[in-house]
């Protein structure tokens, strides 16, 4: 990914050493972004770490820009909206260290699944204090094309078998198959509505499809 641009990425706590860190070692360019990834309902210490990273920014006198991210307190939304952050045409940096575990699990777990969206990650040990740059493995179902079809076709709301062949031109006997693969996968979820089953994609599958379109 060839891009001049740079987005980082943090997990914020309360101490922001891991992000001075890893803004002094890559460096800022103008019109470089920072996103802070921070809780629901933020606290007083939370918000002072946030204007320490401002004044860090003001002090090496750069045009970044500071964003905040409030992240959710369901851990399998948290993979989906983070994955969010990585589609971008900015040279994506992501830092796996710091702030709460709430945040930092799905953080990984979002890298791990989008890994091709990103074109480094560092981590910054607790022990030593050391930091450095890591390759994290990417994590992706290998799917057909019918299957990646039925997952645009399903998205967010519970249909039943019919109306998704009805809109992906395949038989109904190839879609039951097809998804009750994906049900194993965990990228759909299967219910009982008036005596048939019907069918909604998982927040995995959400994140996948950004990718697959």
């Amino acid at each position: 990914m060839e891009c001049a641009v740079k987005r980082f990425i943090f997990n914020l706590g309360y101490d922001i050493s891991h992000v001075t860190s890893l803004l002094s070692s890559e460096g800022l360019e103008t019109s470089s972004e920072v996103v802070l990834i921070m809780p629901e309902g933020k606290d007083e210490r939370q918000e002072n770490a946030v204007k320490d990273v401002r004044n860090y920014l003001d002090r090496i006198n750069t045009e970044t820009s500071l964003t905040c991210f409030e992240a959710s307190k369901n851990i399998e939304r948290n993979v989906s909206k983070f994955s969010k952050l990585f589609s971008s045409n900015r040279k994506t940096i992501v830092s796996l260290s710091g702030g709460p575990r709430d945040h930092l699990i799905p953080l990984t777990l979002a890298a791990a699944v989008s890994g091709s969206e990103v074109d480094k990650f560092y981590f910054r040990s607790d022990l030593d204090s050391d930091l450095e740059q890591i390759s994290v493995p990417e994590f992706s179902p290998e799917l057909s094309e019918t299957q990646k079809q039925i997952l645009e076709t399903v998205e967010e709301r519970y249909v039943p078998v019919s109306e998704i062949a009805e809109n992906t031109d395949y038989s109904e006997s190839t879609v039951y198959d097809r998804v009750s693969g994906l049900v194993s996968k965990n990228l759909l979820l299967e219910k009982s509505i008036d005596g048939s089953s019907r069918y909604k994609c998982t927040d995995s599958a959400r994140i996948l499809l950004d990718p697959i379109n």
